[in-house]
């Protein structure tokens, strides 16, 4: 075992002493409590003189150390985790601070957040979604990723949009509604097309049945979401709409060659045999 392994279990255990003493510091007496202030003395001394050391290691084990003291020594630690280089510390900082109760140091750490996420380095944005992760619960997540897919530098929007899609649902077919929009030069827009290609939620219905006529590629994204849609509550209703629609469109050849499409891809191949 190294050196700084075990001096940094030795910090740990210096620490972990200290509270369980001060816990049962009434049950002793005098000559032992003056004993345990003094060892008290020496271990938040050696603490204080190892904050500012230059190995992360050892910051990082002065850091837990400090969380298991007293509460000036642990909301130290917090404060001092909140601004560390090291993302291993300001992880832990940030996520006390998150969820502490002092407005001030919350506020802080929730900028230091939105920072992170709106970031236009990976690394930065990686760390903030694991934060926002650890940190908050789904709404308060959700918020946070939709401000970055507005506010973010370009990269933080685009990563900001694939993390909205993954969640699926309404919540994924929010960002592929917005997305088709834009102007189908931006990143927005090709995202959004790339992303309903593989989307099967419900929420694209209504979308999907508007759509059914049109050409390009939302058109065609909108007969194969047809095609393969699938609810016990719907599909009834659907079908009884597509082979009504089919009929209505006699002499109408585009229209009819689209519900062909949609219709045999659903079952119904006898009934659109002659289109």
């Amino acid at each position: 075992m190294s050196r700084l392994r075990i001096y940094a279990l030795a910090l740990l255990g210096g620490a972990i002493l200290l509270t369980s003493t001060q816990v049962a510091a009434k049950r002793k007496s005098k000559a032992q409590r003056e004993k345990e202030a003094e060892v008290a003395a020496k271990v938040q001394s050696t603490l204080d003189e190892l904050v500012g050391n230059s190995n992360p290691l050892v910051r990082r084990a002065v850091f837990q150390a400090q969380l298991e003291l007293n509460d000036s020594q642990r909301t130290a630690a917090i404060l001092r985790g909140v601004d560390e280089k090291d993302w291993a510390i300001q992880k832990i900082g940030l996520d006390l601070a998150l969820n502490g109760r002092d407005k001030k140091l919350k506020k802080k750490a929730s900028a230091i957040l939105v920072k992170l996420l709106e970031s236009g380095e990976k690394e930065d944005r990686e760390n903030g979604y694991d934060l926002l992760k650890k940190a908050f619960k789904k709404k308060a997540q959700l918020k946070h990723m939709r401000a970055a897919a507005k506010n973010g530098t370009i990269d933080a929007r685009d990563h900001a949009r694939a993390q909205l899609l993954a969640e699926g649902g309404k919540v994924a077919w929010g960002v592929i509604k917005a997305g088709l929009a834009e102007p189908p030069d931006q990143p927005e827009h090709a995202q959004a097309l790339k992303a309903l290609a593989e989307f099967r939620g419900q929420a694209a219905y209504s979308w999907a049945l508007v759509r059914l006529h049109a050409d390009g590629e939302e058109g065609v994204l909108a007969r194969r979401y047809l095609v393969e849609f699938d609810d016990r509550r719907l599909n009834k209703k659907l079908n009884a709409s597509l082979k009504k629609a089919y009929a209505k469109a006699k002499g109408q050849f585009e229209k009819r060659v689209k519900l062909a499409y949609v219709l045999s891809g659903r079952g119904f191949i006898g009934l659109v045999r002659d289109t």
